[in-house]
């Protein structure tokens, strides 16, 4: 049976931290660093400070390319919920993964629970989308 840590697990990494980085990442630094700077450099600036804060070196070189990706996303759309959209389903594969991997009789649960997540980031993708088309 999959343990209510378990979900509390996915719900953590696929939902609330991508909402909570991508705000303080993309929606404030991201966004002040824009104000003085090129694209580019505020980019790259701010995806430099985001792989920092993620201690380990393995996860600091793959945070700093979502951080890249993140920031282009932004850009594009001015909406924070497409790089909350782009990291939470970063961040859900592998432990949707690993989940399998390590229960694979026991996934319902987990699959449930990344299902209402990809709901909820396909209303906000929708959501974003017409926000950004209203503006053009």
């Amino acid at each position: 049976m999959v343990t209510p840590g378990a979900v509390a697990l996915v719900l953590h990494v696929a939902l609330l931290a991508p909402l909570a980085e991508e705000v303080a990442f993309r929606g404030l630094v991201y966004r002040h660093l824009r104000r003085s700077m090129v694209p580019v450099g505020a980019t790259v600036i701010s995806a430099a400070i985001f792989a920092v804060m993620h201690a380990s070196l393995g996860q600091s070189v793959w945070a700093f390319l979502l951080g890249i990706v993140a920031a282009f996303a932004y850009e594009q759309t001015r909406s924070v919920l497409t790089p909350v959209l782009i990291h939470g389903l970063f961040n859900a594969v592998p432990i949707g993964v690993a989940v399998v991997r390590s229960r694979p009789g026991d996934v319902g649960p987990v699959w449930l629970v990344l299902l209402v997540i990809a709901v909820i980031f396909t209303f906000a993708a929708h959501s974003a989308g017409r926000a950004t088309g209203q503006r053009r």
